[in-house]
């Protein structure tokens, strides 16, 4: 299946876990790469929203470790959902441009500016 457009917008994205986990092929137990041959990782973003927060494991080509914190705020680029199917199990996988952190966290615990 191709994957789908997802606009994020209206809420602040704060990383959950760090260092992002590298994505390791089953079969060979090597980096997976992506078409131009950049190592796959997985981020976990978490979003916030006034309904709530859900925490998404999010793909993302190159070095995603630049600049994140446990609670760094990130944005999200270009995110596009796939579905999948195997056998007798489905989901989604959600996979980005670009996590980009957003300006350190100041002593007050606010966002520079």
């Amino acid at each position: 299946m191709s994957p789908l457009p997802l606009e994020v917008c209206g809420g602040v994205h704060r990383v959950v876990a760090h260092p992002a986990e590298p994505v390791i092929d089953r079969a060979s137990g090597q980096p997976r790469l992506d078409r131009d041959g950049r190592p796959l990782s997985v981020v976990l973003p978490v979003g916030l929203t006034s309904g709530g927060a859900e925490v998404v494991p999010v793909r993302v080509a190159g070095d995603p470790q630049a600049g994140f914190a446990v609670g760094q705020a990130v944005h999200v680029r270009g995110l596009t959902v796939t579905p999948w199917a195997m056998g007798d199990r489905a989901g989604i996988s959600y996979r980005a441009e670009a996590i980009e952190a957003v300006a350190p966290a100041t002593t007050t615990g606010r966002q520079a500016s």
